[in-house]
């Protein structure tokens, strides 16, 4: 008994993947997303598109909205009647679907945020249904269609981390639903309930916050409260 209460112990305190991302911690907590101007931008945008795509969405037939939108309907329309994990699902197949990953170069310019780099664009949902993106565009076209779906804001968030396995950077959205569970939208058709194995959290953003994961995440709980 006590070999197997000690074994316990030395996973609890050894391996932080078992944890899933965590919503409840302010200590991570960094600054309003508006003082990143990137992320402000995209923000400014979406919300000029917002009209366009919400008249769509009102449609009861798809071929009423313009073509590039139709697809979006029948996903927006079909994923209102299904449970959260169908819901997380299809959205998150539906954009992963898009091949057109791009590295492009534009997407770091070559500041960094702890260690992690500071995405100098994001698209729009448009944008990327129409040209694709880097990773952190696929985590934000997820985001978006959520956010169309209902989900609030405040359960929502892009999350950066480092992958130890490629040794790149690398985005995804976590989702959390009513009974306070989480789940990880990966570009490979994966959702996670924990933290990857080879992810290491670096920072996160939603409509209203930003959190840099990469100290204070790290800190022993006692410290983390006397930096708050």
């Amino acid at each position: 008994m006590v070999i197997m209460r000690l074994f316990r112990y030395l996973v609890l305190f050894a391996s932080p993947t078992l944890f899933a991302y965590d919503f409840s911690d302010n200590a991570d907590y960094l600054a309003p997303s508006s003082r990143w101007p990137a992320w402000n931008d995209t923000m400014e945008r979406s919300s000029a598109e917002a009209n366009v795509i919400r008249t769509c969405l009102e449609f009861e037939n798809k071929d009423q909205c313009e073509p590039r939108l139709r697809p979006l309907h029948v996903i927006v329309d079909r994923s209102r009647a299904l449970s959260h994990k169908q819901q997380l699902q299809i959205v998150n197949r539906y954009i992963n679907k898009h091949r057109l990953y791009r590295r492009d170069g534009r997407s770091h310019d070559g500041a960094s945020w702890g260690d992690g780099p500071i995405f100098s664009q994001w698209s729009t949902l448009l944008e990327f249904l129409q040209k694709g993106g880097d990773c952190e565009d696929y985590a934000t076209a997820k985001y978006m269609i959520l956010r169309l779906l209902g989900y609030p804001a405040d359960a929502l968030r892009i999350v950066v981390v480092y992958d130890r396995k490629t040794r790149e950077y690398h985005a995804l959205v976590a989702v959390k639903d009513n009974q306070g569970d989480v789940r990880l939208l990966d570009i490979d058709n994966r959702i996670y309930q924990g933290n990857p194995a080879a992810y290491r959290y670096v920072y996160a953003i939603n409509e209203t916050s930003i959190w840099d994961h990469s100290v204070a995440s790290t800190l022993p709980k006692r410290r983390q409260r006397r930096n708050r």
